[in-house]
């Protein structure tokens, strides 16, 4: 068996601060199942709280750390079969600490791995995504992780066949708590509703708080409307009880619930919204403690026409116009591809092509730009570059299973892109003409 003596060890090594460790990988019919330490320095030993491990495999030091940390295995062994060195972070579980490692591949059949323990840094990053990611009053998802569960819960439906129900929540009688107790008795009674509707669902549902007193829930696998009446008169009654505030005073509330479903009041985030939203209202005019399901209408737009250029996107610019109803065409055929279910070739496809249109549209903005002496270029040219570099990042999203959130994200730029920046700039080529 190889050891390394402690006279073969560069001093370096002993005098690092990262961890070192050089070690012979254990293949079975050409899958790694283990590796055996030869030579570990100093900080090693500081960083995994390990003992003496040379000459000792990690199965014997670490029972179970085969089952419980495959990936390990399989990267230290693609490392040592290959030749190919290696940067990655993992939580290895048999340790229970975070590791940055860098492998490399001295000769055939082994690897040195050297890291760092990162556990606090990594929980730092979790609890900034986390806050990121979740209202701070409730700690319930916030309205962007929100949309990015309704995303995915369109991607599920879609994919097995099957409906699912969202439900937006506006409470009754909201402001007067406010004016009559305060703000703080207000933050009592939205964690103390934020509490209870998590109490009505599952764990596979989602509770998001989307401002000020509104929430959203997603129930995924309900079976039928009647299922969604049954839970929408349980949040009814669960919220109708007084929410105790400050000095036993007490705080009555209620709430009014809009109820669309998917596929039938609409396939994408925002045609849901809308619809929920709209049977809301539909509730409120039927008094408070009420619920409203979105019936579609003969009106309502389907995925041919999801985007349109009209009304205020218009901007009465021929060049601008033109290209805008080009770039919401493909948008829409994208969408119809993915209600499809096309092929990912033909999404890549259509997905290129519209980027590549988009380039070229921006292009031509910016001699426009360029041509009438536009004062706010700057900060056009600024928002196009920024655009390019969104709509590249979630073109992997789009080809990963994210296909409502990116189509939602590409409507939404497109749109704020018209009105914030490309209405001043007609307004202006208007003027100067």
């Amino acid at each position: 068996m190889e050891i390394v003596e402690a006279e073969f060890i560069p001093q370096f090594l002993e005098k690092m601060l990262d961890g070192v460790a050089y070690c012979q990988m254990v293949f079975e019919d050409g899958n790694p199942i283990d590796f055996r330490y030869l030579y570990t320095n100093p900080a090693f030993h500081a960083q995994t709280r390990l003992g003496s491990v040379a000459g000792k495999l990690v199965s014997e030091i670490i029972p179970g750390i085969r089952r419980s940390d495959p990936v390990l295995f399989e990267r230290y062994g693609r490392v040592s079969s290959t030749g190919k060195s290696d940067s990655f972070e993992i939580y290895v579980e048999g340790l229970g600490d975070w590791f940055l490692v860098h492998a490399f591949c001295p000769k055939p059949g082994h690897f040195v791995a050297t890291f760092n323990v990162i556990t606090k840094s990594k929980e730092a990053e979790f609890r900034i995504d986390h806050l990121a990611k979740h209202d701070l009053l409730t700690d319930l998802p916030n309205r962007a992780l929100f949309y990015d569960r309704l995303s995915n819960a369109i991607a599920r439906a879609r994919r097995n066949s099957k409906a699912f129900y969202l439900f937006l929540l506006d409470l009754d009688d909201f402001k007067p708590i406010n004016d009559l107790y305060g703000h703080k008795a207000g933050d009592i009674v939205l964690k103390n509703v934020a509490g209870r509707l998590i109490s009505c669902v599952r764990t596979v549902d989602t509770v998001g708080r989307l401002g000020g007193d509104e929430f959203g829930i997603i129930l995924d696998w309900v079976r039928g409307p009647t299922d969604a009446k049954v839970f929408a008169e349980k949040f009814i009654a669960r919220l109708s009880s007084p929410v105790t505030v400050g000095n036993a005073d007490e705080a009555h509330i209620g709430v009014s619930i809009g109820i669309a479903s998917y596929p039938e009041s609409g396939e994408e985030i925002d045609t849901l919204l809308r619809c929920a939203d709209s049977s809301m209202y539909e509730a409120k005019k039927q008094g408070k403690g009420s619920y409203a399901f979105y019936r579609r209408q003969a009106s309502d737009p389907t995925g041919a026409h999801w985007v349109n250029v009209d009304g205020a996107l218009l901007l009465d610019d021929r060049h601008i116009d033109n290209d805008h109803k080009a770039i919401a065409e493909y948008l829409n055929k994208i969408n119809v591809s993915v209600r499809r279910d096309e092929s990912v070739e033909l999404l890549r496809k259509l997905y290129d092509e519209m980027i590549d249109f988009v380039v070229r549209h921006f292009s031509t903005e910016e001699r426009l730009m360029e041509e009438c002496q536009y004062p706010d270029l700057i900060a056009h040219k600024s928002d196009h570059a920024q655009l390019i570099k969104d709509a590249e990042r979630l073109r992997t999203r789009l080809l990963q299973g994210g296909e409502m959130f990116v189509l939602q994200a590409l409507k939404d730029w497109f749109v704020i892109h018209i009105v914030s920046f490309d209405k001043p700039l007609a307004d202006f080529r208007r003027r100067v003409e």
